[in-house]
């Protein structure tokens, strides 16, 4: 599963702007851990696919 986060990884034939070039859980998953959090994701056939995005919290009093 660690492939859906390389960057410009596609299954399209032709990226065109509807299918997407590839960036979208590249740039996600940048974005999510330079603010301190993480990324994960799991697949169990016949039940889907589950993303989990975790970001840092910050409680002030």
């Amino acid at each position: 599963m660690s492939r859906v986060f390389v960057s410009d990884l596609t299954t399209a034939r032709e990226v065109s702007t509807r299918s997407g070039g590839g960036l979208g859980m590249a740039i996600g998953r940048g974005t999510v851990e330079q603010a301190g959090g993480h990324v994960g994701i799991s697949c169990a056939r016949g039940n889907g696919t589950v993303l989990n995005l975790v970001g840092p919290v910050k409680l002030t009093a």
